[in-house]
């Protein structure tokens, strides 16, 4: 990114962004209007696509892992760290989707709904933060 003359703190603004709109995505769902073609079948379950894989290795993966081991900020013993604790929250990761569907018959769909939405402002709320730092990093607004 140093080649291209593009700062970390607007790879990590961008980031944000993208992790907000993810954030949207689940507390507001998918809208789709009749006749749209995107519409999901209705004998068509949605829950069979493995949605959680672009999740878990997408953009917000990515930007944490170059902010986490940017070697100009963290020692080798920080970014080893990271590594380790990458590798903690994927097993962690892999634990829950063995478990979802005991989750499911626990909760219920609609228990499900009101987690993923939950879990979803949460994301969004740390979007938010996220975008503060970066855009304090980039003397956009005044740090408190």
């Amino acid at each position: 990114m140093q080649a291209m003359g593009i700062p970390l703190s607007s790879f990590q603004l961008a980031g944000s962004v993208v992790l907000f709109l993810i954030g949207l995505k689940m507390i507001f769902g998918e809208l789709h209007h009749a006749g749209d073609a995107s519409a999901p079948e209705a004998d068509h379950d949605p829950a069979v696509f493995p949605l959680a894989i672009p999740s878990i290795a997408g953009s917000g993966t990515m930007l944490t892992v170059v902010l986490l081991t940017d070697h100009t900020h963290h020692s080798i013993v920080d970014q080893i760290e990271t590594v380790v604790e990458i590798a903690v929250v994927l097993l962690l990761t892999l634990g829950v989707l063995f478990a979802a569907q005991i989750v499911v018959h626990l909760v219920g769909r609609s228990g499900v709904s009101v987690i993923g939405r939950v879990m979803g402002l949460v994301l969004a709320s740390l979007a938010v933060h996220n975008a503060v730092l970066a855009m304090q990093a980039l003397h956009l607004v005044p740090r408190t």
